[in-house]
């Protein structure tokens, strides 16, 4: 048997399920004053810049740090999606030094910095032969003097 329903209404079986659905919104919208304790990101304000690369199968940005960020024990976790051809790949260099692993076709990569990073270095992830159109996701992660901090950027190919 259907649930009984009002022709111009919702059935009970609906209002009942968005009741529930209701009561842990109330739970969660009270939790949410606590969070609001917890100290600043260092990262916020951190952004991804798009750089001409002249070339249809490579994209590259750079990512700023906010002023004066130094960031240490970096990594860049990266999720993207590559080409079929077999020299796609995506790569994270520093001022010329490129980032542990190096370049890669990997879809899903984290990439771990040569040594501190801030807001003063030229920070550059390359994809080459990325699916046009696709989006890729970026975390970049490490400590800000004593506080964890990590800041994700979503961007298109």
């Amino acid at each position: 048997m259907g649930a009984e329903r009002d022709r111009d209404g919702p059935s009970r079986r609906g209002a009942l399920i968005a009741a529930a659905w209701t009561a842990p919104a109330i739970v969660i919208a009270a939790s949410s004053p606590a969070a609001a304790t917890s100290p600043e990101n260092p990262l916020d304000g951190s952004f991804i810049e798009n750089l001409e690369s002249g070339n249809d199968d490579l994209y590259r940005v750079t990512v700023h740090l906010p002023e004066g960020v130094v960031l240490e024990n970096a990594t860049l976790a990266i999720h993207w999606e590559p080409t079929n051809a077999p020299d796609a790949s995506v790569e994270v260099s520093t001022g010329g030094s490129a980032w542990s692993p190096g370049a890669t076709g990997d879809a899903d990569v984290v990439f771990v910095a040569p040594g501190p990073i801030s807001d003063s270095d030229q920070f550059v992830v390359a994809f080459n032969k990325g699916v046009n159109g696709s989006t890729f996701t970026a975390t970049l992660s490490g400590t800000v003097g004593e506080d964890d901090a990590s800041v994700t950027f979503v961007g298109e190919l």
